[in-house]
């Protein structure tokens, strides 16, 4: 999601509904820096984790470097 003030992309777990195909997303990027109420407006969503990643590189510098760095860690 991009935040309003900044336009920085921020990540945000989502989870996908089985049937009517809507994503759901938690509150809180995963970096918690920034709420859901600071975005308007969706970049890209429901993306698995790989894809996430490759989403992330194709849109370069404006994404949280924190949100990113959340993505390759091991839980």
């Amino acid at each position: 999601m991009k935040r309003k003030d900044t336009e920085e992309l921020h990540l945000f777990k989502g989870l996908m509904a089985k049937d009517d195909l809507r994503c759901f997303v938690e509150p809180e990027s995963i970096c918690e820096a920034m709420d859901k109420v600071d975005s308007n407006h969706t970049v890209f969503a429901c993306l698995d984790e790989n894809e996430a990643r490759k989403e992330c590189a194709s849109q370069g510098r404006p994404v949280c470097g924190n949100c990113v760095k959340n993505l390759y860690a091991n839980y």
